[in-house]
C-alpha cells in the first residue's frame, strides 16, 4: 500500500502501547490522505454511503474500472450485488470478512458498517471470561483485537480505503479517526460546512480552521491542498463563496455579499482599519511575500 496509508495505520495500531512495531516501507505516495470517511445521513441507508464510494472510485478511474474490496466486519455486511453490479459494470467488485481478508490487495477498500453497537466495527459483543485468561497481555487495551482487525481492513486497499458510517451510531473508530491527530491522513466531512467542495483539488471539502487569532475555511485534503476560503465576516459561520459577481455567504439566513478585488479578481474586499481610518483592503494581502496590496477608499 502507499506511503500515506502506511502512516496513517502505523499511528493507528500503534496507540496500543502493547502492540510490536513492525518494519514497513512504501515506495508509492499518492498525495492525498489515504482515508475518507463518508458518513450516511438521518434517513438513509449505508448503501447511500457505499455508492458514493463507489461514484468516486468510478470517477476517478474515468470510467476504466479497477479493482475494488467490499469489506464487512461480519458476513451479513454483504450488500446487494445484482444492483451493485449492474451499477457499476466497470468496477471489479468483490466482499470478504475483514478475517478472512488478510492478505488480498485491491485498487480500493470500502469497509461497511463502521458503526456502534453489539456488531459494529469495532464488535461490542463480550468476550467469554474463560477465553479471556488465555489472550494476549494487550486485551486490557480497549479493543485491542478489534484495532488489529481494522488495521488489516483498511490496509487492503493500494490507493484510498472508504469508510461507510452513519451520523447516529458512529463507531468510536471513526470518532477516533475524526480527531485533529489524523487530520492529515483523513478526508471527512465532519465540520464541513454543508459538506461543500473545495473548488480547487474537487476531492476534499471545507473544514474550518484557526491559526494563531484568524479563522478560515481550509481544504480537508490539506496538505496536499492549500486551497483557502474567508469566513464570513457578519455571520462568522459561512464560507464566503465566489461567483461571477461577488462573493456570497454559504448560509442563506446570512446573504452577506464582498466585492470581487478588481485587481487580482481573486480575494475580496473588506473594511479594514487603517491609519487615516478605515478603508477597503483585499483579503489577499499579506504583510510578507507576494500579495495584492489593492486599496480603494470608503464612499462617504
Amino acid at each position: 500500500f502507499n506511503r500515506e496509508l502506511l502512516d496513517f495505520s502505523t499511528e493507528f495500531i500503534l496507540k496500543n502501547p502493547m502492540q510490536i512495531r513492525k518494519s514497513l516501507d512504501a515506495r508509492v505516495a499518492i498525495k492525498e490522505p489515504a482515508i475518507r470517511v463518508i458518513t450516511a445521513r438521518s434517513g438513509e441507508s449505508g448503501e447511500a454511503g457505499l455508492r458514493e464510494a463507489l461514484n468516486s472510485i468510478q470517477e476517478r478511474g474515468n470510467g476504466h474500472g479497477g479493482d475494488v474490496l467490499l469489506i464487512g466486519r461480519y458476513r451479513h455486511n454483504n450488500p446487494d450485488w445484482s444492483s451493485l453490479r449492474a451499477s457499476y459494470p466497470t468496477l471489479n467488485l468483490n466482499f470478504m470478512t475483514a478475517h478472512s481478508s488478510k492478505g488480498r490487495e485491491a485498487d480500493y477498500a470500502i469497509v461497511l458498517d463502521v458503526i456502534s453497537g453489539k456488531y459494529g466495527f469495532p464488535s461490542e459483543i463480550v468476550d467469554d471470561p474463560i477465553l479471556n485468561l488465555v489472550l494476549s497481555n494487550d486485551s486490557a487495551f480497549l479493543n485491542a483485537e478489534e484495532r488489529r482487525l481494522f488495521y488489516v481492513a483498511v490496509t487492503r486497499a493500494k490507493n484510498i480505503a472508504f469508510l461507510i458510517t452513519h451520523e447516529t451510531k458512529k463507531s468510536s473508530f471513526i470518532e477516533e479517526i475524526e480527531g485533529p491527530e489524523y487530520e492529515h491522513f483523513v478526508s471527512s466531512d465532519k465540520m464541513s460546512c454543508g459538506a461543500i467542495r473545495c473548488s480547487k483539488c474537487g476531492g476534499g471539502f471545507l473544514i474550518k480552521r484557526k491559526a494563531g487569532s484568524r479563522s478560515f475555511w481550509g481544504c480537508s485534503n490539506y496538505p496536499y491542498c492549500d486551497a483557502i476560503s474567508e469566513v464570513c465576516f457578519t455571520c462568522k459561520e459561512g464560507v464566503m463563496i465566489k461567483n461571477n459577481r461577488a462573493f456570497i455567504c454559504s448560509r442563506t439566513a446570512c446573504g452577506e455579499t464582498a466585492p470581487i478585488c478588481p485587481r487580482c479578481g481573486q480575494g475580496m474586499l473588506i473594511v479594514k482599519d487603517g491609519k487615516y481610518g478605515p478603508f477597503l483592503g483585499c483579503t489577499n494581502w499579506r504583510s510578507k511575500g507576494a500579495s495584492c496590496k489593492y486599496t480603494q477608499k470608503l464612499s462617504k
